[in-house]
């Protein structure tokens, strides 16, 4: 449902809008019941649980409610899932000066994590258009040389803006210990990713017990030989194949 639901193409319209619908008809049927019976006493924190209780709360309609259920689902999987593969495929091929690939840099200086998933979130693209979703100037604007009217509609590219050498020191450098890491990977301001804390723990923890279980994993595969994602508009590798030596570290 959410390849349906992100699928790109001229012709495709009508299978995205399918799936939302049915997504959020799904999502209806689980939180009119839960809607109708809220219990602020109730210790049950699921995701839908705590969805229909601030609907209830706030008189958010049941429609809404589903509305952003299924986008919540949609956003807080595909996304990181894609992510960790596309992570780890840059993590296998980029080396740093002694050789060694960046993730065994990781598997021997696991403190380096948090550092990392915010230079790779910074220097991997996540979406194939290298953007984010369209806006409407809010006012009239000089922006790079180009005057922009109030409600003109503006697609900014965020992996540019990723590598701006006003912002970055050598940008196209991977630097585990850049700081500040000032990245628009979630947005910023009012439109900033909700789901951003969520995203940054499961990448970090991802890579955490990866590089921990598989301290001298490879690809199975040459890099040229991996295809990517097109069927979506996330970019990711279809497919990941890796040879891992089993080693558990001692502790």
């Amino acid at each position: 449902m959410g390849d349906l639901f992100l699928s790109t193409g001229a012709d495709r319209a009508a299978d995205n809008e399918r799936a939302m619908l049915e997504m959020t008809a799904y999502m209806a049927g689980r939180l009119g019941g839960l809607m109708s019976d809220v219990d602020p006493a109730s210790e049950d924190v699921g995701l839908l649980s705590v969805i229909a209780a601030n609907a209830v709360r706030r008189q958010t309609g049941l429609e809404e409610a589903a509305l952003l259920a299924a986008s919540v689902v949609i956003a807080g999987w595909e996304t990181t899932a894609a992510a960790i593969g596309g992570f780890l495929f840059r993590l296998l091929t980029a080396r740093e000066q002694g050789g060694d690939t960046l993730y065994r840099l990781l598997a021997a200086q696991p403190h380096r994590i948090p550092g990392a998933v915010e230079e790779l979130l910074r220097t991997t693209p996540g979406t194939a258009f290298e953007s984010a979703q369209p806006r409407r100037a809010a006012r009239e604007v000089d922006l790079g040389g180009v005057r922009l009217r109030a409600g003109d509609l503006v697609i900014p590219a965020v992996d540019r803006a990723n590598r701006d050498p006003d912002v970055f020191e050598d940008p196209e450098h991977i630097d585990f210990q850049r700081t500040p890491n000032h990245h628009l990977a979630f947005g910023g301001g009012p439109h900033v990713c909700l789901g951003a804390p969520l995203a940054r723990l499961e990448l970090t923890t991802a890579l955490r017990e990866l590089t921990r279980r598989f301290p001298d994993a490879r690809l199975h595969h040459a890099p040229h030989d991996v295809v990517w994602n097109t069927a979506t508009s996330i970019r990711h590798p279809v497919a990941l194949w890796l040879d891992l030596a089993h080693q558990e570290p001692e502790r």
